[in-house]
This record gives C-alpha cells, sequence and structure tokens, in this order.
C-alpha cells in the first residue's frame, strides 16, 4: 500500500518559487501535478522532478511554457 498527498499552500494571488516532485507512478499520481500547479509557480520558479516522469501532465507544462511571457527559463537537467 502507497500513501502520497501533497501540498501546496499559496494563497489567492501568490506563487511559488519552487516545487520538488517525489512520489510513486501510480493511477492516482499519474499527471497529477498539471495545469493548477503549474500556474502557482513564478516566472522563473523552479520544477524539480526526481520521481516518474509522468506524475507531471506534459501537455499543461508545454502549454505553460509555450504562453510564458519570457520563455528560455526551462531546464531539463539530467538529461
Amino acid at each position: 500500500m502507497c500513501v502520497c498527498a501533497w501540498t501546496i499552500d499559496a494563497g489567492p494571488g501568490q506563487t511559488v518559487d519552487a516545487v520538488i516532485l517525489c512520489a510513486p507512478l501510480t493511477d492516482e499520481t499519474r499527471g497529477a501535478f498539471g495545469a493548477a500547479g503549474l500556474a502557482l509557480l513564478r516566472d522563473g520558479a523552479s520544477l524539480v522532478n526526481v520521481a516518474r516522469g509522468e506524475l507531471v501532465d506534459t501537455d499543461a507544462l508545454v502549454r505553460e511554457v509555450a504562453s510564458s511571457v519570457s520563455p528560455g527559463h526551462v531546464s531539463s537537467e539530467g538529461r
């Protein structure tokens, strides 16, 4: 049995500087970090996924990066 939970506690109008994902890939966690979570990241913030890649909704990530006012802040360290 695996129990996974995460919370981004940003109030209205607030953003976060970094998110680190470290959860197992399950049916519940697949794509769980999507548009809502990405919207909380300020421009230039870091998203570090030390878990399975599929935790992040790739389509939502691509849309967020494409709509960025200042592109070029995406890094794929470790690739």
